[in-house]
């Protein structure tokens, strides 16, 4: 997705939605946005979820609460079960 944060109304934020299924336990989670060098931007969750569906929203700010520059990121979801983890990488670009 291509978001626009810059206060317009107009795809000001992007929505990661995952769906957890099958999960005996809760499981540690990690929802996070990169840029391209691999440095964490932006922590969106890290925490322990039982089954269900969840969204964690970005609105183009990094961890201090500045705006991104523009150009690709990285959102990354990261599952760790009992079983292993699971990872899902999407491509976000930000333009203003």
């Amino acid at each position: 997705p291509v978001i626009t944060p810059n206060g317009d109304g107009v795809n000001d934020e992007g929505a990661f939605t995952y769906v957890l299924i099958h999960l005996v336990q809760p499981a540690d989670t990690d929802v996070a946005v990169y840029d391209l060098t691999g440095r964490i931007v932006r922590n969106l969750v890290s925490d322990s979820v039982a089954a269900g569906r969840y969204a964690s929203i970005w609105d183009g700010t990094n961890n201090e609460g500045g705006s991104v520059p523009p150009g690709v990121y990285l959102a990354r979801i990261n599952v760790t079960t009992a079983t292993g983890n699971i990872n899902r990488t999407r491509l976000v670009h930000v333009a203003y």
